[in-house]
């Protein structure tokens, strides 16, 4: 029986209710990545996990194994809650919308240190940033899309393999053109440099700049680009208004 318990630490996606007085609660574990566990009585007055147990909380869990989809909690020790996160309407949008895409983005059970660091890291950003926020979703969508092998081609034509002035976001071909084999309408030079920016490890230095960025641009393009590789819409934030 022992060999059926087992600890890790994880973040929680999503909750959803289970009877008449529980949950299930989708979490993105260090150790096993995204697993689903019941929380027996959590939506009772007197529940322990009810304060703790909520989406974007980091979390020690000490689970019981009942099967291989569906695990037990039986305790949950707060290792953040992301104070700053929950008591603003903006960060908290930008945070279910990461979860969200995290949450579709993942398999049951197939571990993967990279998304969950990253996960881990852009949550703890969002939580004491000051500037840029809504930079950050759309960002985290890119890199997201690096790590599964499906970055955007930023740094030559998708059509002619040049390496030239690009000028347009031709979502289909993933990638930018340049002024003579466009398709698609003209962005923004600033956007173009945020996105390989991104893809050339300079995040940081995009979400602690003082740009200009039209920043509608920059969130349409990761968007649409992660909807189009999970095949689904991002339902937790407003989409803005498409250049493609």
């Amino acid at each position: 029986m022992a060999d059926r318990y087992f600890k890790t630490q994880g973040i929680v996606l999503r909750t959803y209710k289970l009877g008449e007085a529980d949950k299930i609660a989708v979490i993105y574990t260090q150790d096993y990545g995204k697993l689903r566990a019941t929380i027996k009585g959590i939506r009772k007055p007197t529940s322990k996990f009810g304060a703790v147990i909520e989406p974007a909380s980091l979390i020690e869990f000490y689970l019981y194994k009942t099967n291989r989809e569906l695990q037990k909690v039986i305790q949950a020790v707060s290792v953040d809650n992301f104070a700053t996160i929950k008591a603003d309407l903006d960060r908290l949008t930008e945070a279910f919308a990461i979860l969200e895409t995290v949450d579709k983005a993942s398999e049951d059970m197939n571990p993967d240190i990279e998304v969950f660091t990253m996960l881990h890291n852009v949550l703890k950003w969002l939580n004491t940033c000051n500037k840029n926020i809504r930079l950050i979703f759309p960002a985290f969508c890119l890199k997201l899309l690096s790590i599964e092998g499906a970055g955007l081609v930023t740094q030559y034509c998708v059509y002619c393999n040049q390496n030239t002035e690009l000028v347009a976001f031709e979502l289909n071909e993933h990638g930018f053109s340049c002024d003579k084999c466009k398709k698609s309408k003209r962005v923004a030079n600033s956007t173009i440099k945020a996105v390989q920016q991104v893809f050339n490890g300079n995040l940081r230095s995009l979400l602690e700049s003082d740009n200009q960025l039209d920043v509608k641009q920059f969130e349409s393009i990761a968007i649409t680009s992660i909807e189009q590789y999970l095949g689904a819409q991002i339902k937790s934030i407003k989409k803005s208004a498409t250049i493609v």
